[in-house]
């Protein structure tokens, strides 16, 4: 409960010859992660990014808002993308 801000969050790729896909998972728009990934992967076909809005006080430490996720699509070189989010 105390170790806010200690989680590391989680995305993966998937590399085929001809398709590469990207699943985000949940980020803080100001981490250096996504440009740091684009830069090491050259790119995606598909990047699947996670969009949560309100209460934004609260979600924008690990979620994007639709803007951010346009930005972090460019970042990653995202041929194309989709939003996607899991509420419980």
């Amino acid at each position: 409960m105390g170790d806010r801000y200690e989680t590391l969050w989680g995305s993966w790729v998937v590399i085929h010859p001809t398709f590469r896909f990207w699943f985000l998972g949940d980020l803080d728009f100001n981490s250096p992660d996504t440009r740091n990934i684009g830069q090491r992967m050259c790119g995606f076909d598909l990047a699947a990014i996670a969009i949560a809005y309100e209460p934004r006080w609260f979600m924008k430490d690990s979620h994007l808002n639709s803007q951010e996720a346009l930005q972090v699509m460019q970042e990653v070189n995202a041929r194309a993308s989709v939003g996607i989010h899991r509420d419980l």
